[in-house]
């Protein structure tokens, strides 16, 4: 572990621990797949099936997409802004407020529309932009604890431990 991403994380090691895991690269590789699928399929296959659609099906499906393509855009901004701090080109407390401030985890605003008649592979990708949002989400909220909130009773007992001990 390099001695300056950790000076900037701020003390806050085991957040730093999270990011550098295979863990956050397989998400964040994940995220960044679903915004090129999401892209490619209202490029190529949904352009195409959406000249098909009912008027008012045409209109949900680029409701839908709009509010996907906006939300999944979110959540990988979130990520990218995390692999910044990954990488020491950000401090960790930083990072989680230009998250928090843009509100990059929220949900896009509520679906109004109709589902009936969409194509099936947009309905798919929906569900995996909202799966993947709640991953972000839950990660965010994980990193943002860090013990002081009590949240976590692990992160707690390391703190204390920390505090303790110091850094031996």
């Amino acid at each position: 572990m390099s001695a300056a991403p950790i000076a900037i994380l701020e003390g806050n090691e085991l957040a730093m621990r999270h990011l550098r895991s295979e863990s956050f690269t397989t998400l964040y590789r994940t995220v960044m797949a679903l915004v090129e699928d999401l892209a490619h399929y209202l490029d190529v296959a949904g352009r195409q099936q959406s000249k098909s659609l009912s008027r008012d099906a045409a209109r949900d499906y680029a409701a839908l997409s709009r509010q996907l393509t906006a939300g999944a855009l979110r959540v990988a901004t979130a990520l990218l802004v995390l692999r910044s701090v990954k990488n020491g080109e950000m401090t960790f407390t930083s990072a989680m407020a230009d998250i928090k401030k843009k509100e990059m985890t929220e949900s896009p605003g509520g679906f109004t529309g109709s589902l009936d008649g969409l194509p099936s592979e947009l309905l798919e990708l929906s569900t995996r932009c909202d799966a993947l949002r709640l991953e972000v989400v839950r990660l965010v909220d994980h990193l943002g604890s860090d013990g002081r909130s009590g949240a976590n009773p692990v992160h707690a007992a390391l703190g204390l431990i920390n505090s303790a001990f110091g850094n031996a």
